[in-house]
């Protein structure tokens, strides 16, 4: 009887220490992903919008009500600021430190400044950077401090989370080195080596539309898609999937309440979802100081007043890149003075103030750095008739997406017709007074970022540069010189740019 008896107890004994030491799963377990991109701004644009200091709130808020918060960052916010024009967005990297993400993506906007300056960026930061698709021939790998994912253990259940830089990157913002993988295939590997490594639940972070999304909701390749994009907030449900998109602009962030529950060998999930308007919450005192400390920095230098507009001028994101705009034809006709060229070419894109002047507005220093924050260099170079042909050819081949090359000119009136197919949209370009010469040269004072094939204009890298007594200034500069020059402006539509079509 005692050995049997001392059998049980030594029995019991194994069976306590296997469960000390065995992984305990949960059969379920919930957390709240907060999701935000595309905030380079420390200040909104009005009363009426929220921003970081706000959403400090609601992450507190959250955390205060869950004990796991996944506050994932969609990325494109190290610039374009005027902040970012000084200090290449480590400002940003503050407040983020203090706001606590759980990973921030790379997106397109976080190579303004090329990549050397992205890795100080990464060092300076207290949370990890991800992407599965880069590769720098420098480190012969990621970008250093960069991961291609993160795993998340809670309770029990292991989420993936991961993220794809568009490959469009190259022709918008020219990276010095970097190479980016396809999309598509990079998409399908990483999720297929994170679900043989044991991950439960995955989650892809983009910057871009991805034109295979529901299936990779669908056959459960991933099983949430969070997009960066600047024209609408949105939450959508595909079958078991969820596909979020934010960065309007509009003062939004995206949350998502999960539950995870284990079924034999299968997880399933289920979301409350909602677009949460930040400006209903209260300013977080902490961010709140933040930003008035680097507002301070930058209202020393910058709250100067240069000159008065007489008419008024709209920078919104569809008045310079669809259409003549008024402010565009005051940066081109900059742009010509200075170099004293033909003609002058300044891409919408560069413009990203998104404010509307009334006549008689007092236009400070900091206006127009906000207006043109991207560290773009000038340049003269000479351009044939022909070329001039191409390169308005591109300005307006995608205007119907409201993309960033669409060019604001000086020095020519150029007719187009959008129904036409691209490359053949353009009616006419006249020169003082008469049609261009495909084979005579115009000098072009345009930026080194156009100049360099930005955007699309590949045609222009082999232009050549022409001699000028005048260096090379940021186009903010030589715009803020014009205005002081003159210090009263009154910019006007005056059919530089018109729609044409001789059908």
């Amino acid at each position: 009887m005692k050995m049997k008896n001392s059998y049980k107890i030594f029995s019991v004994l194994i069976l306590l220490l296997l469960l000390s030491i065995s992984p305990v799963f949960a059969d379920s377990t919930k957390f709240r992903i907060v999701y935000v991109s595309k905030m380079p701004e420390i200040d909104t644009p009005s009363d009426d919008i929220g921003g970081l200091s706000e959403l400090g709130t609601l992450l507190k808020e959250s955390r205060e009500l869950y004990p796991n918060v996944l506050f994932l960052h969609g990325g494109d916010s190290l610039a374009p600021s005027a902040m970012s024009s000084f200090d290449f967005g480590s400002h940003m990297i503050d407040i983020l430190n203090c706001l606590e993400p759980t990973v921030m993506a790379i997106n397109e906007r976080e190579f303004s400044y090329k990549e050397d300056e992205l890795l100080l960026r990464i060092a300076e930061s207290a949370f990890p950077f991800i992407s599965a698709n880069i590769y720098d021939p420098v480190s012969g790998g990621n970008l250093d401090g960069v991961e291609d994912s993160l795993n998340i253990d809670i309770d029990g259940f292991n989420i993936g989370i991961f993220s794809i830089l568009n490959e469009a990157v190259h022709e918008s913002f020219l990276p010095d080195r970097i190479q980016v993988g396809n999309s598509a295939s990079t998409i399908i590997n990483t999720a297929m080596n994170l679900q043989n490594n044991g991950t439960d639940f995955l989650i892809l972070l983009t910057g871009h539309i991805l034109p295979e999304t529901e299936d990779l909701l669908n056959d459960k390749t991933v099983n949430m898609i969070f997009e960066a994009n600047s024209t609408v907030d949105s939450i959508l449900t595909v079958n078991s999937g969820f596909y979020g998109i934010q960065g309007s602009g509009r003062g939004n962030a995206l949350v998502v309440d999960v539950e995870l529950i284990r079924n034999d060998n299968e997880v399933i999930a289920k979301f409350s979802t909602s677009i949460e308007s930040l400006k209903d919450y209260k300013p977080d005192p902490l961010i709140s100081e933040q930003i008035e400390y680097y507002n301070s920095i930058l209202s020393e230098i910058m709250d100067i007043t240069i000159g008065v507009t007489e008419t008024s001028m709209d920078t919104t994101k569809n008045a310079v890149r669809t259409e003549e705009n008024a402010f565009g034809n005051l940066v081109a006709d900059a742009m010509r003075n200075y170099y004293d060229s033909d003609i002058a070419l300044v891409n919408g894109g560069s413009i990203r103030g998104n404010k509307i002047y009334e006549a008689g507005t007092e236009l400070t220093r900091k206006d127009i750095l906000k207006e043109l924050p991207f560290r773009n260099e000038s340049t003269l170079i000479s351009v044939s008739g022909s070329q001039l042909m191409s390169v308005l050819e591109n300005s307006v081949s995608l205007v119907e997406n409201v993309k960033g090359r669409f060019l604001q000119v000086s020095g020519i009136d150029v007719s187009y017709c959008p129904e036409n197919p691209p490359g053949s949209r353009i009616q006419s370009i006249i020169y003082k007074g008469k049609p261009i010469s495909p084979n005579k040269m115009y000098s072009l004072a345009i930026s080194e970022f156009l100049y360099k094939g930005g955007d699309g204009y590949d045609m222009l890298k082999q232009s050549d540069l022409v001699r000028t007594p005048r260096r090379s200034l940021l186009v903010w500069e030589i715009t803020r010189l014009y205005i002081e020059s003159l210090t009263r402006v009154s910019p006007e539509i005056e059919g530089r740019i018109l729609i044409v079509c001789n059908n």
